[in-house]
């Protein structure tokens, strides 16, 4: 397990100028947060989880190692012990970032929809919820209508894909005050220059989208920097201190099996554990 000064002699190594200082700083920033008690949200068995303004969400597959590390270390990103992946993002972790206070049951309908794309236009639709869009749609006089699965749908436990590979979410406290320094290292800061922002991406302008009307990779996320409603996302520097870690939402699969979910809790015993309803079970 990599310790925080082999964090810094890869920074350095890998890093230059103002996006190496950055990430040094965040490093730090993480390892003090380490160390601080966070006022987490608690629930009883039965309660509906409420996530609040800047509420983080991390989905993370079935594995109940990496959740094991997790617990250990933190969510850091491995491109640090791996060497950057074949990824648009590296670096940094990839966040689900609630952006108004909703009921996670909400959340979960919502995202659990279709991403869909008409004209310039683009919505989400929510689960069970398509085909009063397409009846709103008669009169709408649009040229073409794309959909597919939203983004949280393909990383996260959902009512709309019950797979073996997502069954578990972390449910993240990046509210507390203690946590506003480490949060401020988003690549969708603005008030981080694009030009150092372009050292944590790999986007290659070659490859266009099928779709000319479509925009790329790279000009949607500069779209995204200047849309705050649009912001879904946080890409956050080097990585989530385990302490930040208040809850596990889980899929169907999971919630049926007592023995991981008494694993889990084992793993996390200061967490509460939730499911697609958002009722917490455990």
């Amino acid at each position: 397990m990599l310790q925080k000064k082999d964090y810094i002699k890869i920074t350095k190594e890998i890093l230059n100028n103002k996006a190496q200082q950055l990430m040094l700083d965040q490093i730090e920033n993480f390892y003090q947060l380490e160390q601080k008690q966070l006022k987490n949200d608690t629930y009883k068995i039965g309660d509906y989880v409420k996530l609040k303004k800047n509420t983080l969400m991390h989905g993370f597959g079935s594995s109940l190692e990496i959740l094991d590390l997790c617990a250990q270390q933190g969510l850091i990103n491995k491109d640090f012990e791996y060497g950057a992946a074949n990824h648009k993002i590296s670096h940094c972790v990839s966040l689900w970032h609630i952006k108004k206070n909703i009921k996670l049951a909400d959340y979960i309908v919502n995202y659990s929809g279709m991403t869909v794309r008409y004209d310039n236009n683009h919505i989400i639709v929510p689960y069970k919820k398509f085909d009063e869009f397409i009846e709103k749609m008669r009169n709408k006089g649009y040229w073409s209508l794309e959909a597919e699965s939203s983004m949280e749908t393909r990383f996260m436990p959902s009512l709309a894909k019950d797979s073996n590979k997502l069954q578990m979410a972390f449910i993240i406290n990046a509210r507390d005050k203690a946590c506003q320094k480490l949060m401020w290292y988003n690549l969708l800061n603005d008030e981080i220059d694009i030009d150092t922002v372009f050292n944590f991406m790999h986007f290659n302008p070659n490859n266009k989208p099928k779709n000319p009307k479509q925009p790329s990779h790279m000009e949607m996320f500069k779209q995204n920097r200047q849309q705050d409603d649009d912001k879904r996302i946080a890409y956050i520097m080097f990585g989530i201190p385990k302490n930040m870690f208040e809850g596990i939402l889980v899929g169907r699969k999971y919630e049926k099996n007592k023995k991981i979910l008494n694993r889990i809790k084992q793993i996390l015993p200061n967490c509460y554990i939730c499911n697609l309803d958002g009722k917490v079970i455990a």
